[in-house]
């Protein structure tokens, strides 16, 4: 993709890497990063430096080893750290798991928590695994900084290995108030699958852990994933990274990041929705927004075996989990079948492959001065894993920054994947009113907006191919006067929306709608369920403009908005100079999002919603391909062949993945269908220009002229109007070759059928490609 800049940082759930061994430019990972503050080489084992946990207390997860220091499970070898499980019945015999008692007093216990110092054969065996912990609490903690991490982990079913970090001073009270930290999680086993997915040595995991108890531990909206497609985690050495920064945390592998959260303005209490459930005061409300990941924390390296990490129902290669996580006793069955799983931790003849191994750890102290140049990759696109692009750095911006001059001329591979048949081709030859049915009406819409729709030449037409929706002005038609004392009877002009009274509107508590516009859709035409579409456009340009391409059910069949639904293709703000929270929110960014919910009060969008910035020119400069895809598992966004984001819903469907069996409660709307239940049914096409409305947030800044209404007040359409002579400059600024700059330009509408053929295997068909978990950091798309 020469020729092009791009930046992602965006909520993802999983990055699929085509390489074993993953390459990467590090300048991205480098920004930011001052002098080296801590360096852990591994030349010994410094115990000063790193205190081991001694105890038999078997973690949150119900694990089956107990940690000791001794030097077969923790050691040194040509300068590389190994934490090794092995079997307490090599040392103290199995007769011993059975009838003794492990007495870990005289080793010095560090850990009595739930009886941890002493482990007996009452209700379970003997912990059988014998493995190592270790941490730098009396050491070394900071609080900003960049990590380097270079490390192999352990091959073998069932273990798992661990590099994290905990706060060295519990704050906001234990676990999970003040935080949890992980770098580097994966499940050693070879061949480890659920729900049809890979959750083996080929996939690693990094999460932030934050909420107020046990029940409200909060990761979902912070876990990120990255697998390798050929080869595993286990088979070479790779550099896992972590930076934290004082407005977000960034994970990443071989320099290649993997997630970023930015919380927004309500901090971790606001991403997690504790306000919610289980609501209450803020816990971290004198903090900063990153609180509580704004305090020293320490690092902790461990191999842990077994317990809950492992879920019931998955299949692993060979020979199943042998206890069930359901049952009081687990230990016992997975001791009487280690016929089964210890052959797969001993496929080297050193007996390493089932130890994690730490070449070094390097930290960087936090350097808000280093402004370098820095180089990233796009992923979902490049057939050999990565591409390299030149680029800047872009802070606390969830969203995709496309920093190509004005046209993007992507890979389209994956865009292109399981396309079948042409089913609807719109070229837009001329405007085809059987095909695209206009809405009359003066109803503002559910973002209280400034226009009324109508059928009339000015606002929709064809001209040299391309179909034009066109803001003009109340007054040119009916003159000013009208706008103060008169009545705009819809009805006759074929009103077919009468919400709210929609088909009338008087001046009685403000004026009449000031602008006249077009939306046309397909609902009498053409609707489809699953497939890919393309819709080469050209957004308009001015200020207080709002185009949108989307989609809405063509039945409600599980009732009225949000809860059959909705899918917005692509809106953005027209404005040239819109900056909200220090961000720019106009014509340079693009946003494509998916409602879903109960009701108004409860629209989700923020887990399912995705951006694009362009760092050069913008959206209103020229033609560019916005891109849809629907299928059976998944839904997919895309700008010119790039992946901008995906939703994966979980087993429970948008019910679980919007947490609506919290708030509002109640029984699931969608429980009868499938996981992507609402957007399981057909589907029709609006387009259409809107001006004003709660789409443009009070305490923006807008240059050159502030927003002249607040969407506090109940009149907001007169003073809007009263400001004309600032904003209607912007709508007529043509630039060479314009005939028109406020007008949404489409050249054309195509969507394939979806075609499962064409499908290759790993998760979908391309190299590589990612699944986003997605809590959208703009507030502003809703």
């Amino acid at each position: 993709m020469e020729g092009k800049d791009a930046v992602v940082i965006v909520w993802l759930l999983l990055l699929v890497l085509a390489s074993n061994r993953v390459k990467g430019t590090w300048s991205q990972f480098y920004h930011l990063r001052g002098r080296l503050i801590f360096q852990e080489e591994f030349d010994t084992l410094n115990t000063s430096r790193w205190q081991h946990i001694i105890t038999a207390w078997r973690g949150g997860n119900n694990e089956f080893e107990y940690y000791t220091n001794r030097p077969e499970n923790s050691y040194v070898r040509d300068g590389v750290l190994h934490i090794r499980p092995t079997l307490t019945a090599d040392r103290f015999g199995e007769d011993f798991l059975y009838n003794g008692t492990l007495d870990l007093w005289p080793e010095g216990c560090n850990i009595n928590y739930n009886g941890g110092c002493v482990a007996t054969s009452d209700e379970d065996i003997i912990n059988p695994i014998q493995s190592a912990r270790m941490r730098t609490i009396n050491s070394f903690s900071f609080t900003y900084g960049t990590v380097e991490i270079r490390a192999k982990m352990p091959r073998g079913d069932w273990i798992w290995p661990a590099m994290w970090m905990m706060p060295t001073e519990n704050r906001f009270g234990p676990w999970p108030r003040s935080g949890e930290i992980d770098i580097v999680e994966i499940r050693a086993n070879n061949d480890f699958t659920c729900r049809n997915k890979q959750m083996g040595n080929t996939l690693m995991g990094s999460t932030l852990h934050f909420g107020t108890d046990g029940q409200h531990n909060i990761w979902r909206p912070t876990h990120y994933e990255a697998v390798l497609e050929e080869g595993d985690f286990a088979s070479d050495f790779h550099v896992f990274g972590l930076q934290r920064l004082p407005q977000s945390i960034r994970f990443y592998v071989d320099g290649i990041l993997i997630g970023e959260i930015t919380p927004p303005d309500g901090g971790f209490w606001e991403v997690g929705q504790l306000d919610r459930d289980p609501g209450g005061p803020n816990i971290w409300a004198n903090g900063t927004t990153m609180t509580p990941f704004d305090y020293p924390f320490h690092f902790i390296l461990n191999v842990a075996v077994g317990g809950n990490f492992f879920p019931d129902g998955c299949v692993n290669h060979q020979f199943p989990k042998p206890w069930s996580t359901k049952i009081k006793q687990q230990m016992l069955p997975f001791w009487e079948k280690r016929h089964e799983w210890l052959p797969t931790w001993n496929l080297q003849h050193d007996g390493a492959s089932n130890a994690l191994q730490v070449d070094y750890i390097r930290v960087y102290e936090y350097d808000p001065n280093d402004t370098v140049d820095w180089y990233w990759y796009q992923r979902g696109l490049a057939r050999d894993g990565f591409q390299e692009m030149k680029g800047k750095v872009v802070l606390s911006v969830v969203a995709v920054v496309l920093s190509f001059v004005s046209k993007a001329t992507g890979n389209f591979d994956q865009f292109y994947q399981l396309r079948g048949r042409l089913i609807f081709q719109e070229e837009f030859n001329t405007l085809n009113k059987s095909r695209w049915q206009h809405l009359i009406t003066a109803w503002r819409g559910g973002n209280n907006e400034f226009e009324y729709y109508t059928d009339r030449p000015e606002n929709s037409y064809v001209r040299d191919g391309v179909l034009h929706i066109r803001p003009t002005l109340t007054a040119d038609r009916f003159g000013e006067d009208f706008l103060y004392n008169g009545t705009l009877d819809m009805w006759k002009e074929g009103c077919n929306v009468n919400y709210n009274g929609g088909c009338v509107a008087t001046s009685k508590e403000d004026i009449i709608n000031p602008i006249q516009s077009a939306r046309i859709r397909t609902i009498n035409s053409f609707s489809f369920t699953y497939g890919t579409v393309e819709i080469r456009a050209k957004m308009p340009r001015g200020d207080w403009i709002w185009p949108a391409m989307w989609m809405m059910p063509t039945e409600n069949r599980y009732g009225p908005w949000p809860r059959s639904g909705e899918i917005d293709i692509v809106e953005i703000r027209a404005n040239e100079n819109l900056i909200c929270e220090d961000r720019h929110m106009g014509n340079k960014l693009m946003g494509s999002t998916l409602h879903f919910g109960t009701d108004s009060k409860h629209n989700i969008w923020r887990p399912t919603h995705y951006e694009a910035i362009l760092e050069e020119g913008d959206f209103s400069s020229d033609f560019h391909i916005y891109g849809l895809q629907r299928l059976p598992r998944s839904m997919r966004f895309f700008i010119d062949g790039i992946l901008i984001g995906e939703v994966n819903p979980p087993t429970g469907g948008f019910w679980e993945l919007g947490q609506l069996d919290r708030d509002p409660g109640g029984p699931n709307i969608w429980g009868n269908g499938s996981p992507m239940t609402p957007f399981d049914e057909p589907f029709h096409f609006i387009l259409n220009v809107a001006v004003g409305g709660n789409f443009f947030p009070d305490g923006c800044t807008n240059k050159p002229f502030p927003k002249p209404w607040s969407s506090k007040k109940k009149e907001q359409m007169r003073p809007f109007w009263e400001k004309r002579h600032e904003w209607l400059p912007t709508w007529n600024k043509l630039r060479r070759g314009e005939e028109v700059s406020n007008a949404l330009q489409v050249d054309y509408i195509r969507v394939y059928e979806y075609a499962p053929t064409n499908y290759m295997p790993v998760y979908d068909t391309t190299d590589w490609h990612w699944y986003l978990w997605g809590l959208g950091r703009n507030p502003y798309f809703g």
